[in-house]
Parts: structure tokens; C-alpha cells; sequence
């Protein structure tokens, strides 16, 4: 975090809020990746109101998806949702206008992503219903991202299998894991390995089922690969 705090320093002497909102989400999200979720908010919402200052409303809606994905993990289901309807919102407001180039990844695709990460998020800590309400939006995202994103497209799949799994529809939830599991194995990434914990954690909740130990064991198997 010091090379963002000095970072930081040195886009508010230049008066750069541009710079201010892609520092503060970078250091929001590596916040978020180690679970220091209050941390984390406050970063993206030093963040979003810089973007704001800086006219960006691109940049406003990664940053309000993000509070959205925080909220969630707290279990904060109002402040959750109202994030994620701003960050549509500022999204559809962003249409037309000329992006930040930090902020400029942010698609259709990885806004569905956000949406069914957080609904995700919810299913976990809050309640499995919220679940389906992100299951189209996950679906929609894994569709929508293409060879050059195996790792979010991977991500993405382990979120959809875990709400399956969650819900107990564990044939989908093998279904979908398989894929995602194997290309995790594959790219040997932290996050994705992370994100594997959640699907495991949530199959484990049927540990009579046949199709649940089969996730289960491949989760671990790839785990094991990966020491």
C-alpha cells in the first residue's frame, strides 16, 4: 500500500482526480482481495467522488459496482443494491462521452460481472435467494467475455457454479465448475484459486451428494497442483 499512498501523494499535489479515482480503486480492490472491507470502501468512495470531480462518469460506476461488491460482503443488502443501480445508472450516463483511459476496460460484459459478483456476494452472507437474481447476469457475462479473458471469464464461471451449488442444483453446478476448475488449475492465479474456496465451501454444505464430492475433490485437486 505505500507505493499507492506516495502514488496518491504525488496526484493531489498535481491537482489529477482523474489519477486520485485509478489509484484509490487499485488500492480499494487489493483492500478487498484481503478481506480489510471497511478499508476498502473508504477507497472507493474517496475514489468515486473524485471521479466526479474529474468528470468521469465511466469511472464513477466501476467505483460504485465496487462499493456494491463491499457492501455485500459486509452483508448489507440495501446499501448493496443501491450502489449497484448508481453504477448501472452512471454507467448508461457514460454512453457516448469519451472514457478515462484507466477506465476505459469497463464494459457491458464486466458491469454484468460486478452485478452477479455482488448478487453472489449476497447468496453467501446474506441469504441463497439473492443468488438467482445474479444467475442471469453471470451467464450473460461468461457469453459475453472472449479468449483474452480466461481468467475473469474463469472467475465468473466459479461465482455461477457456487450460487448453482449454493441453491443445490449441483448438476449445474458440476457442469459449470469443470470447466471453470480446470481452466483455474491452468492459470495458476491467486485470485482464481480464492475464488475456488467459495465453491468448495459451498458444496461442502452436501457432503452426502456424490456430485457435491466431486467438486469438492476437484477443487482439491487443483489446490494440491498449485503447492
Amino acid at each position: 500500500m505505500e507505493a499507492f499512498a506516495r502514488a496518491l501523494r504525488l496526484a493531489v499535489e498535481a491537482g489529477n482526480h482523474d489519477l486520485q479515482a485509478n489509484i484509490r480503486y487499485r488500492a480499494g480492490r487489493l483492500l478487498l482481495h484481503y478481506d480489510a472491507v471497511d478499508p476498502a470502501l473508504t477507497e472507493f468512495a474517496r475514489g468515486r467522488e473524485a471521479a466526479r470531480l474529474a468528470s468521469s462518469k465511466l469511472a464513477q460506476s466501476i467505483l460504485s459496482a465496487n462499493q456494491a461488491w463491499a457492501h455485500a460482503k459486509k452483508g448489507d443488502v440495501a446499501a448493496a443494491l443501491t450502489c449497484l443501480r448508481r453504477a448501472r445508472t452512471e454507467f448508461a450516463d457514460a454512453q457516448g462521452t469519451e472514457p478515462s483511459p484507466w477506465a476505459a476496460f469497463f464494459g457491458p460484459t464486466d458491469l454484468s460481472a460486478m452485478a452477479g459478483t455482488v448478487h453472489a456476494e449476497l447468496a453467501q452472507v446474506v441469504d441463497v435467494r439473492h443468488g438467482r437474481d445474479g444467475i442471469p447476469a453471470l451467464a450473460g457475462a461468461i457469453a459475453g467475455y472472449g479468449p483474452d479473458m480466461a481468467r475473469s471469464r474463469s472467475l465468473t464461471a466459479i461465482w455461477l457454479a457456487t450460487v448453482h451449488a449454493l441453491e443445490g442444483d449441483l448438476d449445474i453446478a458440476l457442469e459449470v465448475g469443470r470447466d471453470a476448475i480446470e481452466v483455474a488449475g491452468a492459470l495458476r492465479s491467486p485470485r482464481t484459486r480464492q475464488r475456488l474456496r467459495t465453491l468448495s465451501a459451498a458444496a461442502r454444505r452436501y457432503p452426502r451428494d456424490a456430485r457435491a464430492r466431486q467438486i469438492v475433490e476437484r477443487v482439491e485437486t487443483v489446490g494440491h497442483s498449485g503447492q
